[in-house]
Protein backbone atom coordinates (compact mmCIF):
# COMPACT_ATOMS: atom_id res chain seq x y z
CA UNK A 1 0.00 0.00 0.00
CA UNK A 2 1.64 3.78 -0.70
CA UNK A 3 0.03 7.12 0.80
CA UNK A 4 0.81 10.31 -0.92
CA UNK A 5 -0.14 13.53 0.67
CA UNK A 6 -1.42 16.23 -1.44
CA UNK A 7 -1.12 20.05 -0.40
CA UNK A 8 -3.29 22.64 -1.28
CA UNK A 9 -2.89 26.09 -2.86
CA UNK A 10 -0.52 27.58 -0.99
CA UNK A 11 -0.32 31.05 -2.73
CA UNK A 12 3.04 32.29 -0.22
CA UNK A 13 3.22 34.83 0.51
CA UNK A 14 -0.61 34.64 1.73
CA UNK A 15 -0.45 31.11 3.31
CA UNK A 16 -1.67 30.41 6.67
CA UNK A 17 1.64 29.71 8.65
CA UNK A 18 0.10 27.93 11.26
CA UNK A 19 -1.61 25.67 8.82
CA UNK A 20 1.74 25.62 6.56
CA UNK A 21 3.20 24.46 9.73
CA UNK A 22 0.65 21.56 11.00
CA UNK A 23 1.00 19.89 7.06
CA UNK A 24 4.22 19.68 7.68
CA UNK A 25 3.86 18.15 10.46
CA UNK A 26 1.32 15.53 9.12
CA UNK A 27 3.95 14.80 6.34
CA UNK A 28 6.47 13.80 9.11
CA UNK A 29 3.83 11.89 11.56
CA UNK A 30 2.87 9.79 8.23
CA UNK A 31 6.01 9.70 6.07
CA UNK A 32 4.01 9.31 2.56
CA UNK A 33 5.49 7.29 -0.44
CA UNK A 34 4.77 10.74 -1.85
CA UNK A 35 4.20 14.12 -1.77
CA UNK A 36 1.95 16.49 -3.96
CA UNK A 37 1.70 20.23 -4.47
CA UNK A 38 -1.06 20.33 -6.26
CA UNK A 39 -0.22 24.20 -7.79
CA UNK A 40 -0.35 27.68 -6.87
CA UNK A 41 2.19 27.14 -4.83
CA UNK A 42 3.31 30.98 -4.39
CA UNK A 43 0.85 33.91 -5.37
CA UNK A 44 3.24 35.51 -7.90
CA UNK A 45 1.62 38.67 -6.50
CA UNK A 46 4.07 41.11 -8.21
CA UNK A 47 3.56 39.71 -11.40
CA UNK A 48 0.04 38.96 -11.89
CA UNK A 49 -2.39 40.32 -14.66
CA UNK A 50 -4.36 42.11 -12.04
CA UNK A 51 -1.12 44.31 -10.54
CA UNK A 52 0.19 45.62 -13.84
CA UNK A 53 0.63 48.79 -14.27
CA UNK A 54 -0.25 49.32 -10.68
CA UNK A 55 1.47 49.72 -7.28
CA UNK A 56 1.57 45.98 -6.55
CA UNK A 57 3.87 45.28 -9.84
CA UNK A 58 6.40 48.26 -8.04
CA UNK A 59 6.68 46.35 -4.12
CA UNK A 60 9.62 44.45 -4.75
CA UNK A 61 9.33 41.61 -2.70
CA UNK A 62 8.92 38.85 -5.51
CA UNK A 63 12.70 37.78 -4.39
CA UNK A 64 11.59 37.49 -1.02
CA UNK A 65 8.23 35.47 -1.50
CA UNK A 66 10.48 32.99 -3.49
CA UNK A 67 12.69 32.43 -0.97
CA UNK A 68 10.05 31.99 1.55
CA UNK A 69 8.54 29.32 -0.89
CA UNK A 70 12.07 27.72 -0.94
CA UNK A 71 11.73 27.46 2.60
CA UNK A 72 8.77 25.80 3.01
CA UNK A 73 9.57 23.51 0.06
CA UNK A 74 12.74 22.67 2.16
CA UNK A 75 11.05 21.58 5.23
CA UNK A 76 8.39 19.46 3.08
CA UNK A 77 11.49 17.91 2.03
CA UNK A 78 12.92 17.20 5.60
CA UNK A 79 9.53 15.94 6.88
CA UNK A 80 9.27 13.62 4.02
CA UNK A 81 12.65 12.35 3.41
CA UNK A 82 13.88 10.62 0.53
CA UNK A 83 10.47 10.20 -1.59
CA UNK A 84 9.22 11.48 -4.69
CA UNK A 85 7.53 15.49 -4.46
CA UNK A 86 6.06 16.64 -7.38
CA UNK A 87 4.71 20.45 -8.15
CA UNK A 88 1.80 20.25 -10.62
CA UNK A 89 1.62 22.92 -12.89
CA UNK A 90 -0.71 26.00 -12.36
CA UNK A 91 -1.97 29.55 -13.21
CA UNK A 92 -0.18 31.39 -10.23
CA UNK A 93 3.29 29.71 -10.63
CA UNK A 94 3.16 30.53 -14.30
CA UNK A 95 3.18 34.12 -13.69
CA UNK A 96 6.94 34.41 -13.89
CA UNK A 97 7.38 32.89 -17.30
CA UNK A 98 4.43 34.67 -18.69
CA UNK A 99 5.49 37.98 -17.13
CA UNK A 100 8.96 37.41 -18.97
CA UNK A 101 7.63 36.01 -22.33
CA UNK A 102 5.12 39.39 -22.17
CA UNK A 103 7.05 42.18 -21.12
CA UNK A 104 10.67 41.02 -21.45
CA UNK A 105 11.40 38.21 -23.52
CA UNK A 106 15.05 38.11 -24.31
CA UNK A 107 15.68 36.99 -20.73
CA UNK A 108 13.77 34.12 -20.43
CA UNK A 109 16.81 32.00 -21.36
CA UNK A 110 18.66 33.27 -18.45
CA UNK A 111 19.31 30.16 -15.35
CA UNK A 112 18.79 33.58 -12.88
CA UNK A 113 14.97 33.43 -13.71
CA UNK A 114 14.55 29.96 -14.07
CA UNK A 115 11.13 29.13 -11.60
CA UNK A 116 12.05 26.28 -10.54
CA UNK A 117 15.72 26.88 -9.47
CA UNK A 118 13.92 30.10 -7.46
CA UNK A 119 11.39 28.66 -5.06
CA UNK A 120 14.30 25.85 -4.42
CA UNK A 121 12.44 22.75 -6.20
CA UNK A 122 16.15 21.87 -7.86
CA UNK A 123 17.89 22.33 -4.52
CA UNK A 124 15.03 19.84 -3.14
CA UNK A 125 15.04 17.41 -5.74
CA UNK A 126 11.39 18.59 -7.04
CA UNK A 127 9.83 17.68 -10.44
CA UNK A 128 7.43 20.24 -11.73
CA UNK A 129 4.97 18.77 -13.88
CA UNK A 130 2.58 20.17 -16.25
CA UNK A 131 -1.21 18.68 -17.66
CA UNK A 132 -2.25 15.72 -16.34
CA UNK A 133 0.30 13.56 -14.64
CA UNK A 134 -0.37 10.20 -13.64
CA UNK A 135 1.64 9.97 -10.00
CA UNK A 136 -0.29 6.87 -8.53
CA UNK A 137 -1.84 3.99 -10.91
CA UNK A 138 -5.22 4.99 -12.10
CA UNK A 139 -4.59 8.90 -10.36
CA UNK A 140 -4.10 11.74 -11.99
CA UNK A 141 -3.37 15.13 -10.87
CA UNK A 142 -4.26 18.52 -12.51
CA UNK A 143 -4.65 21.95 -11.11
CA UNK A 144 -7.84 23.45 -12.49
CA UNK A 145 -7.35 26.02 -14.21
CA UNK A 146 -6.31 23.86 -17.90
CA UNK A 147 -10.35 24.12 -19.06
CA UNK A 148 -12.90 26.44 -18.29
CA UNK A 149 -14.32 25.86 -14.72
CA UNK A 150 -17.86 25.40 -13.92
CA UNK A 151 -19.86 27.03 -11.17
CA UNK A 152 -21.86 23.69 -10.58
CA UNK A 153 -19.85 22.10 -7.50
CA UNK A 154 -17.51 18.78 -8.44
CA UNK A 155 -18.94 19.33 -12.33
CA UNK A 156 -15.48 20.23 -13.19
CA UNK A 157 -14.26 17.69 -11.67
CA UNK A 158 -16.52 14.84 -13.15
CA UNK A 159 -15.71 16.08 -16.20
CA UNK A 160 -12.17 15.30 -16.29
CA UNK A 161 -12.67 12.00 -14.97
CA UNK A 162 -14.47 11.05 -18.01
CA UNK A 163 -11.68 13.44 -20.69
CA UNK A 164 -9.04 11.27 -18.42
CA UNK A 165 -10.70 7.79 -17.57
CA UNK A 166 -8.74 7.78 -14.60
CA UNK A 167 -9.51 9.28 -11.16
CA UNK A 168 -8.60 12.88 -10.65
CA UNK A 169 -7.00 15.19 -8.20
CA UNK A 170 -7.37 18.75 -8.31
CA UNK A 171 -7.43 22.79 -6.37
CA UNK A 172 -7.45 25.71 -8.09
CA UNK A 173 -10.52 26.71 -6.76
CA UNK A 174 -10.33 26.78 -2.83
CA UNK A 175 -13.07 24.46 -2.53
CA UNK A 176 -12.28 21.33 -0.92
CA UNK A 177 -14.97 18.28 -2.50
CA UNK A 178 -14.67 15.03 -3.10
CA UNK A 179 -17.35 13.28 -5.84
CA UNK A 180 -17.84 10.15 -7.50
CA UNK A 181 -19.23 8.22 -10.52
CA UNK A 182 -18.82 4.96 -11.86
CA UNK A 183 -18.53 3.65 -15.95
CA UNK A 184 -18.82 0.37 -17.28
CA UNK A 185 -21.47 -2.62 -16.22
CA UNK A 186 -21.23 -5.97 -14.51
CA UNK A 187 -18.39 -7.17 -13.71
CA UNK A 188 -16.37 -4.40 -15.78
CA UNK A 189 -18.02 -1.62 -14.06
CA UNK A 190 -15.58 0.70 -11.81
CA UNK A 191 -15.90 3.06 -9.29
CA UNK A 192 -14.35 6.44 -10.20
CA UNK A 193 -14.05 9.59 -8.11
CA UNK A 194 -12.21 13.01 -8.24
CA UNK A 195 -11.53 14.90 -5.09
CA UNK A 196 -10.50 18.82 -4.65
CA UNK A 197 -8.10 19.74 -1.82
CA UNK A 198 -9.05 23.42 -1.05
CA UNK A 199 -6.67 25.79 0.49
CA UNK A 200 -4.11 26.62 2.88
CA UNK A 201 -4.02 30.63 2.48
CA UNK A 202 -4.36 33.17 5.09
CA UNK A 203 -7.64 34.83 3.86
CA UNK A 204 -7.34 37.65 5.87
CA UNK A 205 -4.38 38.25 3.67
CA UNK A 206 -6.54 38.22 0.17
CA UNK A 207 -6.74 42.28 0.03
CA UNK A 208 -8.88 41.38 -3.06
CA UNK A 209 -11.77 39.91 -1.69
CA UNK A 210 -13.71 43.23 -1.40
CA UNK A 211 -15.99 42.30 1.69
CA UNK A 212 -13.45 39.63 2.98
CA UNK A 213 -15.90 36.78 2.04
CA UNK A 214 -15.36 33.99 -0.23
CA UNK A 215 -16.62 30.44 -0.27
CA UNK A 216 -13.24 28.78 0.47
CA UNK A 217 -12.11 25.92 2.67
CA UNK A 218 -8.94 24.79 3.57
CA UNK A 219 -8.28 21.29 3.46
CA UNK A 220 -5.82 18.80 2.18
CA UNK A 221 -5.87 15.05 1.05
CA UNK A 222 -4.08 11.58 0.81
CA UNK A 223 -4.37 9.16 -1.47
CA UNK A 224 -3.77 5.72 -0.87
CA UNK A 225 -3.08 2.78 -3.67
CA UNK A 226 -2.63 -1.11 -3.81
CA UNK A 227 -1.38 -0.24 -7.25
CA UNK A 228 -4.46 -1.51 -8.92
CA UNK A 229 -7.55 0.59 -6.38
CA UNK A 230 -6.45 3.86 -4.81
CA UNK A 231 -9.01 5.36 -2.14
CA UNK A 232 -8.90 9.25 -1.93
CA UNK A 233 -9.32 10.71 1.43
CA UNK A 234 -10.20 14.11 2.19
CA UNK A 235 -9.73 16.29 5.19
CA UNK A 236 -10.68 19.55 6.01
CA UNK A 237 -10.25 21.81 8.47
CA UNK A 238 -12.55 23.39 10.66
CA UNK A 239 -10.77 26.89 12.26
CA UNK A 240 -7.57 25.67 10.81
CA UNK A 241 -8.03 22.40 12.93
CA UNK A 242 -8.58 18.89 11.85
CA UNK A 243 -8.67 14.87 12.49
CA UNK A 244 -5.74 12.48 11.42
CA UNK A 245 -4.65 8.86 12.80
CA UNK A 246 -6.81 7.71 15.63
CA UNK A 247 -8.57 10.75 16.58
CA UNK A 248 -5.60 13.19 16.98
CA UNK A 249 -6.53 16.53 16.46
CA UNK A 250 -3.84 18.86 15.20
Amino acid sequence: MKTWLVIPDLQIPLEDQAFVTKLVDVANYIKPDGLLFIGDLTDSTEVGRWVKGRAGEYSGQLQAAFDRTAEVVARFRRAVGDVEIVLQGSNHDSRTAQYIAENAPALSSLRSLDFPRLIGLEANDVSYVHGPHEFLPGVVSVHGHERAYSSVPGKYGIERVKDYGKCVVYGHTHTPLLVTTAVGTGDHRQNRWAMNVGHGMDMSKASYLKDGYATWCQAFGLVHSDGVNAQPELIMAVNGSFTLGEGKWW
